[in-house]
């Protein structure tokens, strides 16, 4: 997966929200975190169930499976306790133009600190994005 994918318009994802799109056949969860935006893969890497059912902690930064209680750090992926072990994968968040996209390139294990910082393509097409390089994350302003 390369290409960047439309999530909503900024003022859609308020603190303490989540939500999921779908880029190809990758669900990533998009998260605000008292005002800054990650976005990781929407499965425990526990038993493969979906974290967006889960309760967001703001003060630890996490994210719980219902499934097992497996805890997640929103910032980073890393898994926090058992019965997960394995880090989620994490993606870069962009800002451009009111809107926030997810997705660009990603490691094996997930965001590689290489995105694609260049112009925003298809089918998020707004223009060039509001990162600084190395930014695994975007902030509302």
């Amino acid at each position: 997966m390369s290409d960047w994918t439309f999530v909503c318009a900024t003022g859609q994802l308020l603190p303490g929200e989540k939500t999921v799109v779908w880029a190809d056949d990758t669900p990533i969860l998009v998260v605000n975190l008292d005002g800054e935006l990650y976005a990781l893969g929407d499965r425990c890497t526990h038993d493969e169930f979906e974290l967006s059912s889960g309760d967001i902690d703001s003060a630890e930064g996490s994210i719980t499976c219902v499934l097992h209680g497996a805890r997640f750090d929103i910032r980073e992926g890393t898994a926090l306790c058992a019965p997960a072990y394995e880090p989620v994968a994490k993606f870069p968040v962009k800002i451009a133009h009111g809107g926030i996209a997810t997705g660009g390139n990603i490691g094996q294990n997930g965001f590689n600190g290489r995105a694609d910082l260049g112009i925003i393509r298809r089918p998020f097409r707004l223009g060039l994005a509001a990162l600084e390089p190395g930014d695994g994350h975007g902030t509302l302003v």
